[in-house]
């Protein structure tokens, strides 16, 4: 039978002639390709329907004020997010929410702004989230310490689940067509419309931090938040914690973190509190001390083996040669003594070699084996500490492992601890930000360039909130400056975006620093200038 040409296999890729160059060659066309992709693709989607249909049915049947029920439906959002399958994760826990915090009517503002409204809805959430925690949600009934840990898990997985679904709408994908928000209320609200546009809006502002805008970019910041609501506002004034939750809780406000303009102070306190409990929590779990164990139990047992063997070939070898030296010499003790003598003495000597090469053998084996568990110990040590980003743990074990093995460096781990050493010395340069910024906007001042005078302001403000400015008097006095110029810049421009800026700024300065310096001078210059702010605003006006 003929071979194709090129031309052949060109036409067969365009599918003109797939099917003579397959049954030639035996090889798939591009057409048969694509459908069996489809094919695939298609029963895929029909499994995790059927899935989905099944564990809703399931859900569906449980009675939630029982403790088994509720530790099974626990168990369920548990199976999802393990699966990895958002979608499926996303219907079992929305479903969950209606059985949880009902909502019935149609949804509108009211008399109430959409900020007002969007603190209302989650203030609801957190409050029945907080009820069913303790046992009296989902169903009525109160249940034992059974049940308030299954309770709790189910908080802390739909959390975790809004969570996934914010991070694949915003960075891993793949899209996903679904609502703009989880919560019950919302559910009658079109994602198209006004209404969510301005709940959006409304949930982006209430996750800023320390008067750091929010991305506007970012896609369901709803999920976002419903997420840092239940892992940490919920689950805060709980009296059962799971294992897991400072991890899960560290990742939302990490996220939260990442998306604000600049870096705020307060969340970067409360992720490190979060990593703590959470590298205390993984003190607690005997896991990783009990393979250790197993390794090292293992590890002598083989040594004991290898050892016991050796002395029984020895044994036995000395059998051997005992018996055939009495055997030669019983036959030739008469004719050939000097033979056998030698003999003997070649036999000893032999033997005594044989021992020491098993022992050096031994001893080798033994501490080859030593060294690699030492080094396995010390790889997973430093692979701990990354994780916990504890980079002087991550730098002894270097040292120890680089002291292991001389010619072995690994380049991504020091890459990792010089741009931690670079990014500590570019924290310490910007403590003087802030000074240097206040003397650059005098200057533009002086020049007439108010927009870029405004940034540098607002530069210098975010560099003088450095950790500890609510109550410490020269950081305040500091802060209080740079915020009398901010202000008076804002007056200037004049437009209504700026003035409610300057409002946010100094709303939430009087706020974190009334305990420590409600009476202080700083603190009325402060109130003073909020009230001008407002007598200056359109809608005082």
């Amino acid at each position: 039978m003929p071979q194709p040409s090129v031309f052949d296999e060109l036409q067969a890729i365009s599918g003109n002639d797939g099917e003579r160059i397959n049954q030639v060659q035996g090889r798939e066309t591009a057409a048969e390709y694509a459908r069996r992709i489809k094919n695939l693709v298609q029963e895929r989607e029909a499994s995790e329907r059927a899935e989905e249909e099944r564990v809703l049915s399931k859900f569906a049947g449980l009675q939630l004020d029982k403790a088994e029920d509720m530790a099974e439906a626990a168990l369920l959002l548990c199976q999802s997010l393990k699966d990895g399958v958002i979608a499926r994760g996303l219907l079992l826990a929305r479903e969950f929410l209606k059985r949880t915090c009902s909502f019935e009517g149609a949804y509108e503002f009211k008399e109430e702004s959409a900020e007002e409204c969007e603190s209302r809805d989650f203030a609801d959430l957190k409050e029945r989230m907080q009820e069913f925690v303790r046992g009296g949600g989902g169903g009525g009934g109160g249940g034992g310490g059974e049940d308030v840990q299954s309770r709790a898990l189910a908080v802390m997985w739909m959390g975790a689940i809004f969570l996934n679904v914010f991070v694949a709408s915003n960075w891993t994908g793949p899209p996903m067509k679904i609502h703009f928000s989880p919560l019950p209320c919302h559910a009658e609200v079109e994602s198209s419309s006004e209404t969510a546009a301005k709940l959006n809006a409304a949930s982006q502002h209430a996750l800023e931090q320390d008067s750091e805008m929010f991305y506007d970019g970012a896609e369901k910041p709803i999920y976002l938040r419903a997420a840092i609501t239940l892992l940490f506002d919920v689950m805060s004034e709980s009296r059962v914690r799971p294992l897991s939750l400072p991890w899960w809780s560290a990742r939302a406000v990490g996220i939260q973190q990442r998306l604000l303009h600049g870096r705020s102070s307060t969340l970067h306190e409360r992720l490190f509190e979060l990593w703590k409990d959470a590298e205390d929590a993984l003190g607690s779990c005997p896991g990783v001390i009990m393979k250790i164990d197993v390794i090292m139990m293992v590890m002598v047992m083989v040594m004991v083996m290898v050892i016991v063997i050796v002395i029984v070939m020895v044994v036995v070898m000395m059998m051997v040669v005992v018996v055939v030296v009495v055997v030669v010499v019983v036959v030739v003790v008469v004719v050939v003594v000097v033979v056998v003598v030698m003999m003997m003495v070649l036999m000893m000597v032999v033997v005594m070699v044989m021992v020491m090469v098993m022992v050096v053998v031994v001893v080798v084996v033994m501490v080859v084996m030593v060294v690699v568990v030492v080094v396995v110990i010390w790889e997973n040590y430093r692979t701990a500490a990354i994780r916990l980003k504890r980079w002087q743990l991550v730098l002894n074990a270097t040292v120890e492992l680089l002291s292991l093995k001389e010619k072995e460096v690994d380049i991504e781990i020091l890459e990792v601890l010089v741009r931690c050493a670079i990014g500590k010395k570019q924290e310490e340069e910007e403590k003087n930000t802030s000074f240097v910024m206040g003397i650059y906007a005098e200057w533009l001042k002086e020049e007439g360039n108010l927009a870029h005078e405004l940034d540098c302001h607002s530069k210098a403000l975010r560099a003088s909130q450095s950790a500890g400015w609510q109550s410490d008097a020269n950081k305040f006095e500091q802060v209080v400056d740079v915020l009398s110029r901010l202000t008076d810049a804002y007056l200037r421009e004049g437009s209504s975006q700026k003035l409610f800026s300057a409002r946010s700024a100094l709303s939430s300065a009087l706020v974190k620093s009334k305990d420590a310096f409600e009476g202080h001078e700083g603190y009325q210059t402060l109130q003073s200038l909020l009230e001008r702010v407002k007598s200056s605003s359109p809608s005082s006006q």
